[in-house]
């Protein structure tokens, strides 16, 4: 070593570490990982003793967490000669090593590195909470903030009052051989007035032009839809088409099948279909459990299905469709179609495999 820890400190502590680096102008600081916001205390001890850390770490830390012109960046350099020579011209130069120091009296720089750093005020076991609710039920993250916040796809559950099409999270329609059976042309407005109801419990609907029963029940994240289909109807071997309209900007209706054969199971429900659409917000994946090739997204924001004729119900049973919506958050999980995050398995999981429960007697 080149110096000595004065005396009464020890470098098992922070105080001891700073008061060490109080002696140079200079620090190395060489983190374990160069992944964004990674950043520890070899940083932050290097500033607060006074000295000028020369960092290897987060790509991002000279441009989103540390104030201006305060540390050397190695990622600067495409040597290490290079990278060592200016460390050592800093080193020597009183001037230019002071002008490393100018953050400190910036009120500008130290006011937006307060409000960057303003969420370490809450324990990070809280934050750590935070983020593994976020990250279980699907909800919006803060990364600047460390904050649950708003999904794109805003979670409130609201009906059009007369027709009882839902509006939000999406906005459902119904088309087919006759005039489509559709919500009000105007749902912007959803959650305001007297023509929408935002509510919790479920809610009947039926196509008559269909002959088609639906009833839907919101969930935390996911909206269930259950369908019976009349014997009876004029058209009931004609196809019906249940159009999803959401706000994803999937670009050229581009949208991927079969997302729930991706999701560990015990017991395959015996007839399944899926798909889902995403980008760079949100995600929103459609299961149905009939047998059918016929969920597409035939414009950006737009999904369809198609509806099986009454003459298949009696095979497949219970017609069940589930949407999930969701934000895309690559810091949870590789949010692609090949790796749906851990809140949409276990959505999808609990659609394919649902939890029964038995009574037995004592």
């Amino acid at each position: 070593h080149n110096t000595e820890v004065p005396a009464g400190s020890s470098i098992a502590t922070a105080e001891g570490r700073i008061e060490l680096m109080k002696k140079d102008r200079i620090v190395l600081a060489y983190e374990e990982g160069t992944e964004k916001y990674h950043v520890t205390d070899i940083v932050w001890e290097a500033l607060m003793s006074g000295a000028v850390p020369a960092i290897l770490g987060a790509s991002n830390l000279e441009t989103d967490i540390l104030p201006p012109n305060s540390a050397l960046f190695a990622s600067n350099y495409n040597s290490w000669d290079k990278f060592s020579q200016y460390v050592q011209q800093v080193a020597d130069s009183k001037e230019q090593w002071e002008s490393f120091q100018s953050w400190r009296t910036d009120e500008k720089a130290l006011t937006t590195l307060e409000e960057r750093l303003n969420f370490t005020r809450t324990s990070p076991q809280c934050r750590m909470c935070r983020w593994a609710y976020a990250k279980q039920y699907g909800l919006g993250w803060d990364h600047q903030q460390q904050v649950v916040q708003e999904n794109h796809i805003p979670k409130k559950f609201c009906l059009s009052a007369h027709s009882h099409h839902v509006l939000q999270p999406f906005i459902e329609s119904w088309h087919g051989g006759s005039a489509p059976h559709e919500p009000p042309s105007d749902p912007a407005g959803a959650g305001h007035g007297e023509e929408t109801q935002c509510q919790e419990q479920n809610s009947h609907l039926s196509i008559d032009s269909f002959g088609i029963h639906r009833t839907v029940w919101n969930h935390d994240g996911f909206t269930d839809m259950t369908f019976r289909i009349d014997d009876s109807s004029a058209n009931a071997d004609s196809p019906a088409v249940l159009r999803i309209k959401v706000d994803v900007q999937n670009q050229e209706g581009a949208i991927f099948h079969n997302v729930h054969t991706l999701v560990p199971k015990t017991v395959r429900t015996k007839y399944m279909s899926s798909a889902a659409i995403q980008d760079q917000f949100a995600k929103v994946t459609i299961l149905a459990n009939w047998p059918t090739t016929g969920i597409r997204s035939p414009a950006e924001g737009l999904l369809e299905i198609d509806m099986p004729p009454s003459s298949d119900t009696a095979v497949w049973g219970e017609l069940k469709l589930r949407i999930i919506t969701e934000d895309f958050s690559s810091l949870h999980d590789k949010l692609t179609e090949y790796f749906p995050s851990s809140y949409g398995k276990m959505v999808m999981k609990d659609f394919i495999d649902p939890i029964e429960l038995f009574y037995v007697a004592s």
